[in-house]
C-alpha cells in the first residue's frame, strides 16, 4: 500500500489494475521475476512504469534507462535528476499518480 510517509494512491496496486483493462493482456509485470528476468524485460519494452518509492528517488529509474526503455515515472512531487538544466521531457515521461487508468495506456499507445 501506500507508504505511511508518502500516503495518497497505492499506485502498485493501480499499475496492477491496467492488465485487467481491455488491451491490458499485453503489459508485463514482474510478479517475483529475479532480476536477471526483470532486466530483459526491460530491454525487451518500449516503456517501463518507475513507480514512487519510499523515498526521493528510485533505483528503478536508473535500471529502465541502463536498459534503453522510456520510464513512465508515476509520481505527483518527484523531481528527476538535473531536471533543473536537462530537459528530461526528451526521454522521460512524468504522469500524475491520480490518472492511472486507461488515459495512460491510451496516451503511450498513442506515442510514434
Amino acid at each position: 500500500g501506500p507508504h505511511p510517509w508518502v500516503g495518497g494512491v497505492d499506485v502498485r496496486r493501480e499499475i496492477l489494475r491496467l492488465r485487467e483493462l481491455p488491451g491490458g493482456d499485453d503489459l508485463l509485470f514482474g510478479d517475483g521475476a529475479t532480476h536477471d528476468v526483470m532486466h530483459a524485460a526491460y530491454g525487451d519494452a518500449r516503456f517501463c512504469f518507475v513507480p514512487r518509492g519510499k523515498s526521493g528517488w528510485s533505483l528503478r529509474l536508473f535500471e529502465v534507462m541502463f536498459a534503453g526503455c522510456v520510464p513512465v515515472v508515476i509520481s505527483d512531487k518527484w523531481e528527476l535528476p538535473f531536471e533543473d538544466f536537462l530537459d528530461v521531457t526528451r526521454f522521460v515521461i512524468k504522469w500524475p499518480s491520480t490518472q492511472i487508468g486507461p488515459q495512460l495506456l491510451a496516451y503511450l499507445r498513442s506515442l510514434p
